[in-house]
């Protein structure tokens, strides 16, 4: 019961900072799979991954998986790797772009999921 109670409580925030009427949400509360679809279709799907830095052991096993996401060759990933605050890939949905940054975590590489605007290159 009281994970219920938490999510149902998680929901009125989410709906409190959304753009959802107070009658969406306290609906959601009876329905939360449609709420959080519904709430997944507004965010934009415009997220970049960051690769910010990586320890110098875990090199190879990072150029690997970097080579595997993008399908590129293995001089680009290993310079990609090698040089710091590289954009490894832009303009993804949100989960897709977690995937990736819990995949380069788990690899000891230190990634950041960035918002795309207009400044940064």
């Amino acid at each position: 019961m009281k994970r219920v109670n938490y999510f149902k409580e998680v929901i009125r925030i989410i709906g409190a900072e959304s753009k959802f009427s107070k009658l969406e949400v306290e609906i959601a509360i009876n329905s939360p799979s449609r709420f959080i679809a519904a709430y997944n279709e507004t965010l934009p799907d415009n997220y970049n991954v960051w690769l910010v830095s990586c320890e110098n052991g875990q090199r190879i096993p990072l150029i690997k998986e970097v080579r595997e996401i993008l399908n590129i060759n293995l001089l680009d990933a290993k310079i990609m790797v090698e040089t710091p605050n590289s954009l490894v890939a832009s303009g993804l949905p949100w989960e897709r772009a977690i995937l990736i940054l819990n995949k380069l975590k788990s690899l000891g590489a230190e990634v950041e999921v960035r918002k795309n605007s207009m400044k940064e290159t």
